[in-house]
This record gives structure tokens, C-alpha cells and sequence, in this order.
């Protein structure tokens, strides 16, 4: 698990180029997340999350260990995309949260 996980292009923002860019209110499609097994938490998720999500630790490249929320028991499977893309539980992971649009 890469550090960027949904991100493929990331770039600085800039008043004039992103001035029109806007959060969308509702809507929201989850198929960038579909196939992430897991995603990072920070410590104060853990009270929320642990409610839907098995928190577990792994050890990253560089051997350091980290939370992830687990949403999937198989590579690519994420048990909290439905069929409409919809995330499938009130609470969402901070990590996915962030990039959601």
C-alpha cells in the first residue's frame, strides 16, 4: 500500500486554475476505492471506526508499523463499495474521506 493510494496525479492547487472546483454535496461515487483492502487510520479515528471496521496493524517498507481499517479479507476486495458505488456505512475511513469527490 503506497502512501497515495487513490491518487494517481497530484499537483499544488492554485487559485486560478482550480477556482471553479467544488465538494460535491451527494453523489459521491466510490469506485476509486472498490478494489483498497485496507487504508491507513490515525489514532483518532480509532474510537468511530472500530465500531464498523477491524483495525489492525501492519509493518510498512520502511519497518515502521501503522494502523489500517480493514475493508476486505481478500487482495482487491472492499466489502464497503455496494453495487452503486456507495459507500455502505455511515462512517467513513479519514483516508477516503479526504479524497472523495
Amino acid at each position: 500500500m503506497t502512501a497515495f493510494a487513490f491518487y494517481r496525479k497530484v499537483v499544488a492547487l492554485n487559485s486560478e486554475a482550480h477556482r471553479n472546483l467544488r465538494f460535491a454535496a451527494d453523489g459521491v461515487d466510490f469506485s476509486f476505492a472498490r478494489d483498497t483492502t485496507a487504508v491507513l487510520m490515525a489514532g483518532v479515528e480509532f474510537s468511530e471506526a472500530s465500531c464498523k471496521y477491524p483495525i489492525v496493524f501492519i509493518r510498512g517498507e520502511d519497518k515502521q508499523m501503522r494502523p489500517v481499517a480493514l475493508l476486505g479479507a481478500r487482495n482487491g476486495e472492499n466489502l464497503f463499495v455496494d453495487e452503486q458505488v456507495k459507500w455502505d456505512t455511515r462512517y467513513i475511513p479519514a483516508f477516503v474521506h479526504r479524497f472523495r469527490s
